[in-house]
């Protein structure tokens, strides 16, 4: 999937099929904006994948971005607007691609 030109969020809502989870992201903080509302990307890592009682494995394909909303009364509350089935897809294809190579 190539990185579209111009806006980013708006290839993505009114063009796009598809897209990353920045692109989810991105745009929930841009709409969340334009109405006033107190809200952030985040980017970091999913946790990964349990090895053991206590040891997790984390790859590059558990890198993630999300969106943080500011409630004055609670403070920064977390929302993932990317779907998880797509996501899951693509990190075993990935996965499956690189155990071919």
């Amino acid at each position: 999937m190539e990185r579209p030109d111009g806006n980013i969020a708006d290839a993505f809502l009114f063009e796009m099929q598809a897209g990353y989870c920045t692109y989810y992201a991105s745009t929930m903080v841009s709409m969340l904006r334009t109405q006033d509302i107190p809200a952030r990307l985040v980017v970091g890592y999913t946790p990964g994948e349990q090895t053991d009682a206590n040891r997790w494995v984390v790859r590059g394909l558990d890198s993630h971005a999300w969106v943080e909303v500011y409630f004055p009364e609670v403070g920064w509350i977390r929302f993932d607007p990317t779907p998880t089935a797509p996501r899951e897809a693509a990190e075993q294809d990935r996965i499956d691609s690189a155990s071919d190579e």
